[in-house]
């Protein structure tokens, strides 16, 4: 769950979707109003989470749409590529408050990228827009989350 305050995302919270299918939400690696030692705590507990998972699906890399990959993002994503084989899935967030034209820009840079210099990377990223309490493209995350866990074409199946 993403919150409107950095940090707020202190510990690793499993959740039970569906069989023995699970989503766990990490706290994330850039900036958090928390202390140093925290953060360092914090990045050490989901690097060793991330290693060591072998059932491990995708990862969905939150990056703030207003700023889009920075050296930190990077650098997780590096840890990713030669720590796992596991494919993950860009999410550009807060992009409700970039412009449009800034924001077509900036996934069009991050798509590039990912397509030249990150072979685990899926081949899109999905935009999140908030406006007063209303969530615009969270369906597409869902969808993607639904689809790494195997439930979105059973989905599908049992609403025939």
């Amino acid at each position: 769950m993403a919150e409107n305050k950095p940090g707020v995302t202190q510990k690793l919270s499993f959740y039970d979707v569906a069989n023995d299918r699970r989503v766990v939400d990490l706290p994330g690696y850039g900036f958090a109003f928390t202390s140093d030692k925290r953060q360092e705590l914090w990045e050490k507990t989901i690097r060793e989470y991330l290693a060591t998972r072998t059932a491990l699906k995708r990862v969905f890399v939150l990056i703030d749409g207003r700023h889009g990959l920075k050296q930190n993002d990077r650098d997780f994503l590096e840890y990713l590529e030669s720590s796992t084989d596991c494919r993950y899935q860009i999410v550009l967030t807060k992009c409700d408050m970039v412009p449009r034209d800034e924001l077509a820009r900036r996934i069009e840079l991050t798509l590039h990228e990912l397509a030249t210099q990150w072979t685990q990377a899926m081949p899109s990223v999905i935009p999140v827009v908030a406006r007063a309490g209303q969530v615009a493209n969270i369906g597409a995350v869902q969808a993607e989350v639904l689809a790494s866990l195997g439930l979105l074409q059973e989905l599908m199946v049992n609403t025939k």
